[in-house]
């Protein structure tokens, strides 16, 4: 895919011709590549990406890890290029030195980093919440949606927890019955929902719904 091009970094190992791929995440979802096009609907796109990814990772159980930086949305460091002691190994793409203007941007609300770092926080609120993310439940998996929707039950005796992701761009819709109640709470958004029969799932959303607050 060319909207991620600019967020991808591969290096080949000329002995055993193995490719490793690097980068920041907010890179590799394509904020890099949105930003420099300038392209708006592109680059909310790869946000909700990215939020979408990490919070399968918040979502699954156990103690989730946070690179440096994916909280801002930092991007790709270009830089490690013109160091001679850093060429070699592209993994310091997604290595840079911490920009503390992001951190107060992101602080105050503002820009990408804004919208990334509000959206991180809502995910920490909800997973502090919810007893069924503790480590000892396992999680049922399951995909609809010829694979683009991933559906994960976790089973706790405080209340289950049904989350559902959209990973594609487009538009699924999947079937309530057997599968989520008609009226549900979702704790990233902290909001309540109201399903049809037919449940339409926008883009890249990540709902985390149990039957109660």
């Amino acid at each position: 895919d060319g909207s991620f091009a600019r967020g991808v970094h591969f290096q080949s190992n000329p002995t055993t011709g193995d490719r490793r791929t690097s980068g920041s995440a907010a890179s590799l979802t394509g904020i890099e590549a949105a930003l420099e096009s300038q392209d708006l609907a592109s680059l909310q796109t790869a946000i909700d990406r990215l939020i979408s990814a990490y919070a399968i990772v918040f979502g699954f159980g156990g103690i989730p890890l946070l690179y440096m930086g994916d909280e801002l949305g930092l991007l790709n460091d270009h830089s490690f290029l013109e160091d001679p002691t850093k060429a070699e190994d592209n993994r310091w793409i997604h290595r840079p030195a911490m920009n503390w203007d992001l951190v107060k941007r992101a602080r105050n609300k503002e820009g990408v980093e804004g919208a990334i770092f509000s959206a991180f926080k809502s995910l920490i609120k909800a997973r502090q919440r919810l007893g069924s993310l503790h480590a000892a439940t396992t999680s049922d998996v399951s995909t609809l949606a010829g694979g683009s929707v991933l559906v994960i039950h976790r089973e706790h005796a405080s209340g289950d927890l049904i989350q559902i992701y959209n990973l594609s761009e487009s538009t699924h819709y999947i079937e309530r019955e057997s599968l989520l109640q008609p009226h549900m709470y979702e704790h990233i958004s902290a909001q309540e929902m109201h399903f049809d029969q037919t449940v339409a799932v926008p883009a890249y959303s990540s709902w985390w719904l149990t039957s109660q607050r």
